[in-house]
């Protein structure tokens, strides 16, 4: 799904033949009583008994070929995943990483399930990562799950193409730092030219230059920057730079010394709060509408999905685990609430969800004490 989530969500959405199974578990090795492997055999057995009566015996067998052959392919299972997903239809199968936990989960219908899925597309946000040693710079774009190198035209290749153009060498002693964000002082530097022990001058050069050239690859740019290296060249760059997004959390140390893949898993740690601030933002506003605003809100299923399919929720926050079987007919509006699935249902709140998504709201899926009011689920409709 890297880069393309949303297209991905909107094709496994819009995914018409049947019979559909969607599949969650949990994979990480720790805390499991059965291996993943030997869980998703039994999990394609479950689903295999769901689908019996809609698909001949070969079209069972066909659809779940592939995922009978990830059963057997043993590296799969120890790639550091947290949870997959699964979506099985004929001669259609995709699996997806997920780094949060999931319950295991089997649904089978004429649609895929995606409701597991939703907090994927706030963690999918691309970032940053400015990499700042005195050797070398290097700007990534990542996400939680790929990482690659950006070019920056201009920008020093080290601490030593800034200096070798110097008319002097650095031989004065420096007795104050400068000041980093909330107005502390920088280190304190002592020396007579080397790199490891330069002065403040030739540093504060060096990070203007890479900043400058960086200015014309962020330009326009909103996501989140964060910075990895050694804590007073970082002070510095903090110092300088004109870009707005600079998390104030970092990697420390030598990044060079870190694989790329290592330094995104860092930078991806220290950016999931900033990402789940959007979910509490939207909390915030459901809770000031219900004082300004009480007819823009609603918790009434009945209300919820035929207002998800016309286009009309701007968000919808919908209970983790929570499943409302049913059935929902879209050319008369009619809904049907059961209290255990029937043959030819579908969980209400995820045709609210995927509906909600694909007219371009946002979907949350949250813990019991994370929603705005005591329900199951509950929507933000649009003015």
């Amino acid at each position: 799904m890297e880069g393309h989530l949303n297209d991905e969500l909107v094709a496994l959405a819009n995914h018409q033949e049947g019979p559909c199974l969607s599949i969650f578990m949990p994979v990480g090795r720790q805390g499991l009583e059965t291996p993943g492997y030997e869980l998703l055999d039994h999990l394609l057995t479950v689903g295999e008994q769901q689908i019996l009566a809609s698909a001949p015996h070969a079209q069972i067998d066909a659809l779940l070929a592939p995922a009978r052959d990830l059963v057997r392919d043993r590296a799969f299972w120890y790639r550091n995943h947290t949870s997959i997903a699964l979506f099985l239809a004929p001669q259609f199968f995709r699996t997806y990483p997920l780094p949060y936990n999931v319950t295991t989960l089997v649904v089978s219908g004429m649609r895929f399930h995606l409701t597991p899925l939703f907090p994927l597309r706030d963690l999918n946000e691309p970032f940053f990562i400015m990499a700042i040693s005195t050797k070398q710079v290097r700007l990534f774009q990542a996400t939680w799950a790929s990482i690659r190198q950006i070019e920056i035209p201009g920008a020093p290749a080290s601490l030593a193409e800034t200096l070798q153009y110097d008319e002097f060498a650095p031989q004065h002693q420096l007795h104050s730092g400068i000041p980093g964000k909330g107005g502390e002082r920088g280190p304190i530097f002592h020396g007579q030219g080397a790199t490891s022990d330069v002065a403040k001058d030739e540093l504060l050069r060096y990070c203007q230059q890479i900043d400058k050239a960086a200015a014309r690859v962020l330009r326009n740019q909103q996501a989140p920057l964060v910075l990895a290296g050694v804590s007073y060249l970082l002070a510095i760059y903090r110092h300088v730079t004109a870009y707005q997004h600079v998390l104030e959390e970092s990697i420390a140390g030598n990044p060079d010394r870190y694989p790329v893949e290592q330094l995104r898993d860092h930078a991806w740690e220290l950016l999931v709060p900033v990402l789940q601030r959007k979910q509490e933002r939207a909390i915030e506003y459901y809770r000031s509408l219900a004082a300004t605003s009480p007819q823009r809100l609603t918790s009434h299923l009945r209300t919820i999905v035929p207002a998800a399919t016309a286009g009309h929720i701007e968000a919808l926050f919908v209970v983790n685990n929570c499943h409302q079987w049913g059935q929902y007919d879209p050319v008369t509006c009619t809904l049907e609430l059961h209290s255990v699935g029937h043959a030819g249902d579908a969980d209400l709140f995820d045709i609210a969800g995927v509906q909600t998504m694909l007219h371009g709201g946002d979907v949350f899926v949250v813990t019991t004490p994370d929603m705005p009011i005591a329900a199951t689920c509950a929507a933000i409709l649009r003015p």
